[in-house]
């Protein structure tokens, strides 16, 4: 019988790194499991969602200084290789000031953005921009999750548009710093974008 295949370990706050999108050395500070993954349609099912991983950089690939924050969903990132272990130990023994610099290093917040496109609407874009102002000017500061955001978008007749070419608009939702709600990322800002 075929051993069955186990999901990599999700890496645990301070374990340090590395991702397959972005290069360097990475030092984890936040983790965010059991959320819902988005959907643009409300018929679609709705998944849970594997587990996103916050870093902040110590180190690019050339092993020089290079401070920065990342987020990559955890299949994108694992624990570092004998070699980089060996290599991060004599790096920060090097450089004593190295660690204490980055323990101080705040980690930038990182918005999760969510793009809607809209095809050939009547009234173009001006229409458009004020249908979306209407829908959620006043109530997505409150923050709104996406599955709160399209009744509202189908409300107003403006779905039968969404993902039709040529584009004529964007609604671009705003989560700030990931920010969630139980099981939900939710957005507390939007706006229009003229294409």
């Amino acid at each position: 019988m075929a051993a069955e295949s186990q999901s990599p370990a999700v890496p645990s706050i301070g374990d340090w790194v590395a991702s397959d999108y972005s290069q360097g050395i990475w030092r984890v500070f936040r983790v965010e499991r059991d959320f819902y993954d988005l959907r643009y349609k409300l018929t679609e099912p709705k998944v849970k969602r594997r587990a996103l991983v916050f870093a902040t950089r110590l180190v690019n690939d050339l092993w020089k200084r290079s401070f920065s924050t990342g987020v990559w969903s955890a299949a994108l990132v694992h624990a570092l290789s004998e070699e980089q272990s060996n290599r991060l130990t004599a790096v920060l023994a090097a450089d004593p000031d190295l660690l204490a610099k980055f323990d101080r290093y705040a980690p930038k917040p990182i918005d999760l953005v969510c793009n809607l496109r809209f095809g050939p609407l009547p009234g173009g874009f001006d229409a458009f921009s004020e249908e979306v102002e209407a829908l959620l000017g006043s109530r997505i500061a409150i923050g709104l999750s996406l599955d709160e955001i399209l009744p509202l978008i189908a409300s107003s007749g403006l779905s039968e548009y969404m993902n039709r070419s040529p584009g004529v608009g964007t609604l671009q939702l705003n989560s700030p710093n990931h920010l969630r709600r139980g099981d939900e990322f939710v957005f507390t800002s939007c706006r229009s974008l003229n294409f």
